[in-house]
């Protein structure tokens, strides 16, 4: 299963980043569409992150254990880069979601707030 977790700023409320860890299971490596789409979803917020927004997030990646974290710095980012990165990781969060419907069992999203 691949848990998701998505991380808010208890006082604010917004997105700062997440958490993906492991493998869907729900098809042969390779062959795994909904892995797919989670690896889809979470690679291109943070490429959208970087190279549309220019920021910089903290990223850790290891593949093998189907790890990716990003974690934004909101003191580091203006507020007009903050809300644009919002609105992606938000699209993010309700893609997740959708998957994590459609997939129970396999995808599970959760929120914490630090």
């Amino acid at each position: 299963m691949v848990r998701v977790t998505l991380h808010r700023r208890r006082e604010a409320g917004d997105l700062v980043g997440f958490d993906a860890l492991g493998h869907t299971g729900y098809a042969e490596h390779g062959s795994d569409i909904v892995c797919a789409a989670v690896s889809a979803l979470t690679t291109v917020t943070v490429l959208g992150l970087q190279a549309r927004l220019g920021l910089d997030p903290y990223v850790e990646v290891d593949e093998e254990s189907g790890r990716l974290v990003c974690r934004l710095d909101p003191g580091a980012v203006d507020p007009g880069r903050w809300q644009r990165a919002q609105d992606l990781l938000e699209t993010l969060a309700l893609g997740l979601r959708e998957i994590e419907r459609d997939y129970r069992g396999y995808v599970a999203v959760e929120e914490v707030a630090r």
